[in-house]
């Protein structure tokens, strides 16, 4: 996936992204970081073209998808914060991820229920099915709209910031579901998170992101370290080598840059 020369925008003000350009692999974990207002989230917003840029273009194996139905065959999403229709199912709910691929009297009947069964064991949701999303935790829920997007059938998921809200429980197994998705189903995973350790720990690839620009961008071991979080987050650091990633301690605030 590529964004070239993009300029973006909210309400014709200040320029978020301007002239922005960066390539995202595929089959990989991706996940962008920064500080609260980096441009991390627009750029995840421009991503899935939720987002009319000035100029510039979002690219998928080259093309600009510019139908609706068709980039929505190629991408789904999952946000921190998802609504759904009061009472509706678990099972009601995963369902319309199979939208994109109904037309007007033409639908695969088995076809749908075989993704809906599948993405409903991905997720571990089988004995639920036919629950409220309503009585659900915050966790169940989150689970469901990831469902949802596995249900979808793309090979790109962006999340933006599926873990805010969620307790350490649930965030660690948000984020283990997504790396066996990636794994088992070679999908390409996007992903916006606020916690630096964790995008250590799960990233293939890190995006650290400052006023709408990529300031450093790479393996998570080559790429996060004091002097990236210095300039990224403003603040001095410890920085302690574990094997599964690198956990960053926060120390004093250093001046802004």
């Amino acid at each position: 996936m590529q964004v070239k020369n993009m300029t973006i925008s909210y309400d014709g003000q200040k320029n978020i992204l301007e002239n922005f350009s960066v390539d995202i692999p595929k089959g990989q974990t991706t996940i962008i970081v920064g500080a609260n207002g980096s441009g991390k989230s627009t750029l995840l917003q421009t991503l899935l073209k939720r987002l009319k840029p000035k100029e510039g273009a979002v690219f998928i194996d080259g093309s600009d998808i510019k139908d609706q139905k068709s980039f929505a065959k190629k991408v789904s999403a999952v946000y921190q914060q998802n609504s759904t229709i009061e009472e509706m199912s678990v099972e009601e709910l995963v369902a319309f991820g199979r939208i994109p691929y109904q037309g007007f009297l033409k639908r695969d009947i088995d076809k749908d229920q075989q993704h809906i069964e599948w993405a409903l064991e991905q997720t571990s949701l089988l004995e639920i099915r036919k629950s409220s999303i309503l009585a659900l935790s915050g966790g169940q829920r989150q689970r469901v709209f990831i469902a949802l997007a596995l249900c979808q059938d793309t090979e790109w998921i962006l999340l933006d910031e599926p873990t805010t809200y969620l307790d350490m429980y649930y965030q660690i197994e948000v984020l283990e579901l997504m790396k066996s998705i990636k794994e088992l189903k070679d999908k390409s995973i996007i992903m916006v998170l606020h916690d630096i350790n964790q995008a250590s720990a799960y990233g293939d690839e890190i995006i650290m992101m400052k006023a709408g620009k990529v300031l450093y961008k790479g393996e998570p071991k080559k790429v996060i370290n004091k002097e990236s979080i210095a300039d990224i987050y403003n603040v001095s650091s410890d920085i302690i080598e574990m094997p599964y990633g690198k956990i960053i301690i926060p120390r004093t605030t250093s001046p802004e840059k």
